[in-house]
């Protein structure tokens, strides 16, 4: 999915939350976005970001039915609600820990949308086209969709530090994208996190959603990852995490899903 070539020149990202983040968008201007540095760290390989409403929904200022012609996008719904008219799915109300994908030319259309709606969207290529569509339309690749349920965390073979819950993508990519949810299994312990290592994979993103993580980044130093936090990791890059809150929670974007991790 991603250029190997290409993949390997990228640069670490860390994209602290702060108070003056967002800006509004141009269009559509019922949106306001918090560039997450991803796309100009990847060279327009991968672009990522945190939306969220400017104002309260207003009918027919959402865009109307569109489609995107990225390779690959992903949203995942950090705060509020929105309700989405998806092609092969019809209207699906998306509430915070939902995230679904548009595949290639995806029929699409925002309804409405709650005061507090917030999303974190992730974009292959971070450019591409988008243009006008019309709704109800076939679905060419259905949408994956995944909606939190109150059993949803798992534990993660040779991870026992946390536990997981699995957003659907590696089956329903075929293998070159996988999501989930990681949260804390128990307190910190020295040890149990993997030590210092690295991952044989093309890209890797987390967002933290509750608490904190620190971890070292070799070069770039100890760095506490705080809610609202993101960083990518590149190809064979060594880190270590170092310490977390009892509560931590995070998203993890793996590309491709499977890969190898060895300690350095």
């Amino acid at each position: 999915m991603l250029d190997k070539a290409k993949a390997r020149q990228q640069r670490v990202v860390v994209s602290h939350a702060g108070a003056d983040d967002f800006r509004r968008t141009q269009p559509p201007s019922y949106l306001e976005l918090r560039d997450l540095g991803v796309s100009a760290a990847t060279d327009g390989m991968v672009g990522a970001m945190v939306l969220r409403a400017a104002y309260p929904c207003r009918p027919g200022e959402t865009g109307g039915a569109h489609r995107h012609m990225a390779q690959f996008q992903w949203l995942y719904v950090l705060k509020g609600w929105v309700k989405m008219g998806l092609a092969g799915k019809g209207e699906v109300v998306m509430k915070a820990g939902s995230c679904w994908t548009q595949p290639h030319g995806l029929a699409h259309d925002v309804l409405a949308y709650s005061d507090d709606y917030e999303v974190l969207l992730l974009n292959l290529p971070a450019d591409y086209e988008t243009s006008a569509a019309q709704l109800p339309e076939a679905a060419r690749e259905m949408p994956i969709v995944s909606q939190p349920g109150p059993d949803d965390f798992k534990p993660i073979e040779k991870r026992t530090h946390i536990v997981a819950r699995d957003l659907g993508l590696m089956a329903g990519t075929g293998g070159k994208v996988n999501a989930f949810i990681a949260k804390a299994a128990h307190e910190f312990r020295t040890g149990q996190a993997g030590g210092r290592h690295l991952h044989r994979l093309d890209f890797q993103l987390m967002y933290v959603l509750k608490g904190y993580q620190t971890m070292d980044l070799g070069p770039l130093g100890t760095i506490k990852m705080d809610a609202g936090t993101c960083w990518t990791q590149p190809p064979d890059f060594v880190h270590e995490v170092v310490d977390y809150s009892d509560d931590f929670e995070c998203i993890v974007i793996d590309l491709p899903a499977e890969y190898e991790t060895a300690e350095v």
